[in-house]
């Protein structure tokens, strides 16, 4: 099988921890990534609360990317870079895992919109405005405020940059004025690279969509990847089950074309029953296959729905 995983911590916890990307301890490495029959993984430089102030955060992005970068020269017989169709379609040919540069809070930047050019030529394609707190951009999903305060003046801004750059803006973890904001505001189709349904389990993080949400990535042309964190699964721990349960909803409200998978995978603690690591993903398809999946529909979940938003659609 191939898989698209819209949302891994693996860059940032390989500087953290002085881990090798080939082989670690944490939920996803290239040794295992290997096994599939190709995988389009998106590696997210995750900008800590830690380094909120501004020169911070776009230094700590430097260093996530530049050990990233890396990483990748070291495996490059492995692992490939990638930022085009072409360049998906090449790394997978060549039995290569496609990694995909993407960017975990608005910090980053440093406070400067200028800095998504840097983004662009490192090669960034996805940006969550916030983690979950508020910032420069726009007010995060923990904030006491989320229905009234959305994006800032320059979140708008940026709104706009991310647009004009081929960046894919990512309301992952945006409080619910920011994503009706960034709606009215995004000219191109909007991703939610790692969150899962309001209407399944209306998690205490306020991390998941409500149906009016996914309706409207719908209607961009966006894709929301599931996350696998079990706290925003279901209410006392979860299990492959409880996944389905997420994707069959989102189905129900006409999201053939725009569920994904955005495991979170070295961003969580803690997993879902049966599924300990990357490893584990095919048992997710195995049991959507035994329940009737079609092999089509199976491809378009798997990697398809995220290779067509990425604009990744050489290889089908």
């Amino acid at each position: 099988m191939i898989v698209f995983d819209a949302h891994c911590d693996t860059a940032t916890r390989i500087l953290d921890r002085g881990e090798p990307l080939f082989s670690n301890s944490g939920q996803l490495d290239l040794r295992r990534l290997l096994k599939f029959q190709g995988s389009i993984v998106c590696f997210a430089a995750f900008i800590a609360p830690q380094y909120s102030e501004r020169s911070m955060g776009y230094y700590r992005y430097c260093s996530i990317v530049s050990n990233l970068k890396r990483e990748i020269e070291k495996n490059r017989d492995v692992i490939a870079l990638c930022r085009t169709a072409q360049d998906v379609s090449r790394a997978l040919a060549a039995n290569k895992v496609a990694a995909v540069l993407t960017v975990e809070g608005g910090e980053a930047l440093g406070g400067y919109l200028a800095n998504i050019g840097r983004f662009v030529k490192d090669g960034v394609r996805a940006m969550t405005f916030t983690w979950n707190h508020d910032n420069f951009l726009a007010t995060g999903c923990k904030s006491s405020d989320i229905c009234t305060k959305g994006l800032t003046e320059m979140g708008r801004q940026a709104v706009l940059v991310c647009n004009e750059s081929n960046i894919l803006i990512d309301v992952s973890h945006l409080s619910e004025r920011g994503f009706w904001d960034v709606v009215e505001l995004s000219k191109k189709p909007i991703i939610a690279s790692h969150s899962d349904a309001k209407g399944v389990y209306n998690d205490r993080y306020h991390r998941n969509l409500s149906d009016k949400q996914f309706r409207a990535i719908i209607l961009s042309g966006g894709v929301c990847g599931i996350n696998l964190y079990p706290d925003f699964l279901a209410p006392h721990g979860a299990r492959i089950t409880d996944i389905i349960r997420h994707i069959e909803h989102f189905l129900s409200l006409g999201g053939q074309d725009h569920v994904g998978l955005g495991s979170d995978f070295d961003g969580i603690e803690k997993t879902p029953e049966g599924i300990k690591n990357v490893s584990d993903i095919a048992k997710l398809f195995n049991e959507l296959s035994r329940l009737g999946y079609s092999d089509e529909l199976l491809k378009k979940i798997s990697y398809r729905n995220f290779m067509r938003v990425f604009g990744f659609i050489n290889h089908q």
